[in-house]
């Protein structure tokens, strides 16, 4: 009975850290970037902020699972498998990632109000388009290109250089909308 206990008090728990994780990057990104740049209305950056916390935190995950395997002495404990399995959660995050990020477009691209479209000039297009390129390439475009391929899926390197890809992805993002709130 302790143990079942334990077991149900350990997933109330995880599931109030996952609510906290959320609202977390929720309030900083709302109170550091979108209330910082006057006319950013956008009910979608705060979870794609989120998103992105989640993806990054599982590529540093992946990394420190490859780390300690192929240098900790621990290859008989993280089998293969655990890479191709947590491959698959990071696909499903780099295509969610890429779905927020067009939803985020495309509401400010046809609301053609002159404020939405200087929000888009100053983070996407114009201003800050480098990291913005370099965010979506290292978040959606090669994590993407290495994990659809089962082979690479399949192997421990493939999903460390697409978690490695996401970490420098989550860092571009950063640059791209806290530095020029």
């Amino acid at each position: 009975s302790q143990w079942d206990c334990h077991q149900k008090s350990l997933w109330l728990l995880g599931a109030f850290y996952f609510m906290l994780l959320i609202f977390v990057h929720t309030i900083i990104n709302v109170d550091f970037v979108m209330s910082l740049v006057p006319g950013w209305k956008d009910s979608i950056m705060p979870a794609h902020q989120a998103l992105t916390g989640i993806q990054a935190g599982i590529g540093c995950v992946i990394v420190a699972a490859f780390l300690i395997r192929t240098f900790g002495g621990y290859r008989e404990y993280i089998p293969m498998e655990t890479f191709w399995s947590i491959s698959k959660v990071l696909l499903a995050l780099s295509l969610l990632w890429a779905y927020f990020w067009f939803a985020a477009v495309i509401t400010l691209w046809y609301g053609r109000m002159p404020v939405e479209q200087n929000i888009l000039k100053t983070f996407m297009f114009e201003s800050y388009r480098i990291p913005f390129l370099m965010n979506l390439f290292f978040s959606f475009l090669f994590p993407f290109g290495l994990l659809v391929w089962n082979p690479v899926r399949r192997s421990v390197i493939g999903p460390t250089l697409a978690g490695a890809s996401v970490i420098i992805g989550a860092f571009f993002m950063s640059i791209r909308l806290y530095v020029p709130a």
